[in-house]
């Protein structure tokens, strides 16, 4: 057995547990004042707090991860209203530009055609 094996031996066999001795919770009882026996709070009474508590930290948790949620999904909505809002910019930008390209093209075909023109005057 090597040590840290004889370790975990020793360790379970001294943590075990013991019953307590016949009478103990009643010397105990009689030891506490009587003014504090009334205040001391039974095993049913104390879950039931420990159980009133997890509960609120419960709803409180549930109520943060919404609001995490919540925030989430409108900063979400945020960013695609931005996308849409520059998607469009984008087409009216390309709009824009399909007809400066078109009213360039024209415009460089009227002054094609002038000196074409010009150059067959000239050259009678």
């Amino acid at each position: 057995m090597s040590e840290l094996d004889d370790f975990e031996a020793r360790l379970k066999r001294d943590l075990r547990r013991v019953d307590a001795p016949e009478g103990f919770a009643d010397r105990v009882m009689q030891r506490v004042p009587a003014s504090r026996q009334g205040r001391l709070l039974s095993f049913p009474i104390a879950v039931t707090k420990a159980r009133h508590w997890m509960a609120v930290a419960a709803v409180l948790l549930v109520a943060v991860v919404l609001g995490f949620g919540v925030h989430h999904v409108e900063q979400v909505d945020r960013q695609r209203q931005l996308q849409a809002q520059e998607q469009a910019k984008a087409r009216e930008a390309a709009q824009q530009f399909a007809l400066a390209m078109q009213v360039t093209g024209r415009t460089l075909f009227v002054v094609q055609q002038r000196i074409d023109q010009a150059g067959t005057k000239t050259s009678r």
